[in-house]
């Protein structure tokens, strides 16, 4: 199990920039060191870690990819598959749990946006004198 996680470890990494690698190694070993440090596995705020992921990314790699694109591909690989007659064992395809699971996170992300924002404004309303 370690091998195969160590692989998939390096051939991830090997995407990447040495300095990007440190980075995020970096900030990992920070937080688990310290808890109250900033988590690197939640969403980064734009304009930091974006950024610097997007300078990252060579030319015509994942940034030019929509959710459109990703479904088209799927969607050719679910009718290669039909057409070779291996028979799909889940009542939802690939590309239907897929899309799902975006959904979902884009719901969960929406759900913690708006919780942020009224949680703010009963912090600021509690606090504002009258």
């Amino acid at each position: 199990m370690k091998t195969t996680h160590k692989g998939a470890y390096q051939q991830l990494t090997s995407t990447f920039s040495t300095e990007l690698i440190k980075k995020w190694e970096n900030k990992v070993e920070k937080w688990e060191n310290d808890l109250s440090a900033p988590n690197p596995y939640t969403e980064p705020a734009i304009g930091n870690e974006i950024s610097l992921i997007l300078s990252n990314v060579s030319d015509g790699g994942i940034l030019g990819l929509t959710l459109q694109d990703v479904r088209l591909e799927l969607s050719k690989e679910e009718a290669a598959e039909a057409s070779s007659s291996n028979c799909q064992t889940h009542k939802v395809s690939l590309t239907g749990f897929l899309t799902m699971g975006l959904e979902l996170e884009d719901r969960q992300y929406v759900t913690n946006f708006i919780a942020q924002l009224l949680f703010f404004k009963k912090k600021i309303q509690v606090s504002t004198p009258s």
